[in-house]
């Protein structure tokens, strides 16, 4: 590869990254894109597993969301996206939770979602009320940048002074919320443990981290997202970053897929340049490394007749192991069901549902000495209990039986730039940090179907590339 010098350089590919390298290539910014990704799940689908369910992008689907307003300025209403290869369908319920005691779906509508939590708890309804509209209150204080565009025509002194004022309001409610823990708006209201065991495991599921380490800001987000809603990517992680590097090729940016790097250069605090292994050099005014998730995730996989599947069940569920889970791993497993909907006729038997079976590890903890045939028989106990009449229906899918590794162990370029201190970068949604000493290096989130793929991503990924463009 020639060398190149960039406006910016993108090091992964999270759905934040993918967005920002777009909306700087409509700017006419000279961005690239360095691909270091291998999606499990494109190998996963070509061995017969279909994530048809992809990924889950939360907020900002309303009229002039993050999702629609995004687009709009890329000039890609989304009326037409279904012709450019970016498939979606509006989804309610979004997924369901289990406990041995609770089955709740989890609407987009705020009434219908609500209604749930009564039925399941309807002696902690009025608290849950309570807890609800005190969100709401403080969600006000910086929304649009809980997923909408804020669509203003600005013009002179006295407007743009109350536009930077706004922006400015909205980055501290945001910074005071992000101070705050989340307990502290769910311990005043007293509320008994199953209520708080729901909470847990919600942002277990949500966040990767348990409820102390949650953020106010991350629990008003969270379920500002359930009531207004959101949308379902259609054939999964791959579709996703395909179609998003097809556009900022469109848009005139460049990709490198794989890349291997070697080092990059430092001069007065600033990366300079990035070398890759064969011998070119990669020049840019800014780096932004997308890191993957820092919990790492077991992947199992199953079949059964579709006919066993209760009618309840929904294509995205969580649940706890049901006893103390085992060593090294939260108490959390995360289910993606593909039922097979084709009606079964007398000369074929129908094909069988599937079933991806996700479990969390603990903080610094190693899969290396895992017992997956043990673990495997411990997860099928759990899916007997869910599905009754199952014992000897579920089979595990040999084919796949080599994807029962672990997410976030990717080898990631620029890695240690990642480590050490860091300072944090708030610009409206978008929160980004930055290596103490490098002036121009952004890490963000870098997953693009993580459980919980908020479609606030797409606003993350504006807000970082206004921040870039103004940047020095």
């Amino acid at each position: 590869m020639a060398d190149q010098d960039y406006h910016a350089v993108f090091v992964g590919a999270g759905l934040i990254s993918l967005t920002a390298a777009a909306a700087l290539a409509k700017r006419g910014k000279r961005v690239l894109l360095l691909d270091t990704t291998r999606p499990h799940e494109s190998d996963i689908h070509d061995a017969g597993f279909d994530f048809s369910s992809g990924p889950l992008l939360y907020l900002g689907y309303e009229k002039w969301g993050a999702m629609e307003g995004y687009f709009s300025q890329l000039a890609y209403p989304i009326p037409s996206l279904q012709k450019k290869g970016f498939s979606f369908q509006k989804v309610s319920p979004l997924l369901q939770l289990v406990s041995n005691k609770h089955r709740l779906s989890l609407f987009s509508n705020e009434e219908a979602y609500f209604d749930e939590l009564k039925r399941e708890f309807p002696k902690q309804a009025q608290k849950l009320k309570t807890l609800f509209d005190q969100m709401t209150r403080e969600a006000a204080y910086f929304y649009p940048s809980l997923g909408q565009f804020q669509q203003l025509e600005v013009e002179g002194m006295a407007e743009r002074l109350n536009q930077w004022k706004k922006q400015l309001d909205i980055s501290q409610a945001i910074l005071q919320q992000q101070k705050k823990k989340a307990f502290e708006l769910i311990e005043p209201l007293h509320f008994k443990p199953n209520v708080l065991a729901y909470f847990k495991l919600l942002f277990l599921f949500a966040f990767k981290k348990p409820m102390s380490e949650v953020s106010a800001f991350e629990m008003i987000q969270l379920f500002s997202g359930f009531q207004r809603g959101g949308v379902q990517m259609q054939d999964g992680d791959a579709t996703l970053q395909h179609f998003f590097q097809g556009l900022i090729q469109t848009l005139g940016g460049k990709i490198l897929k794989t890349p291997k790097i070697s080092k990059y250069e430092v001069e007065n605090k600033r990366v300079v340049q990035i070398n890759l292994c064969d011998g070119s050099t990669l020049k840019a005014d800014h780096f932004v490394v997308a890191a993957p998730p820092h919990r790492k995730t077991l992947n199992f996989y199953f079949s059964m007749p579709t006919k066993l599947i209760p009618s309840p069940m929904r294509k995205a569920l969580i649940m706890t192991w049901g006893k103390k889970p085992p060593k090294d791993f939260e108490d959390l497993i995360v289910l993606r069901l593909n039922q097979n909907t084709a009606p079964e006729t007398a000369a074929k038997t129908p094909a069988p549902s599937l079933i991806a079976v996700s479990i969390l590890l603990c903080e610094n903890a190693s899969a290396l000495d895992v017992d997956h045939e043990k673990l495997r028989d411990s997860l099928l106990k759990r899916l007997h209990w869910l599905i009754p009449f199952s014992e000897s229906e579920i089979k595990t899918l040999p084919s796949l039986e080599h994807h029962g590794e672990t997410e976030g162990e990717i080898s990631l370029p620029l890695g240690d730039i990642t480590a050490g201190t860091k300072k944090e970068i708030v610009k409206g949604i978008l929160s980004t940090l930055q290596p103490k000493g490098l002036k121009n290096v952004y890490w963000v989130k870098g997953h693009t179907s993580d459980y919980l793929g908020q479609g606030s991503a797409f606003l993350a990924g504006h807000h970082l590339a206004e921040f870039i463009e103004k940047s020095k």
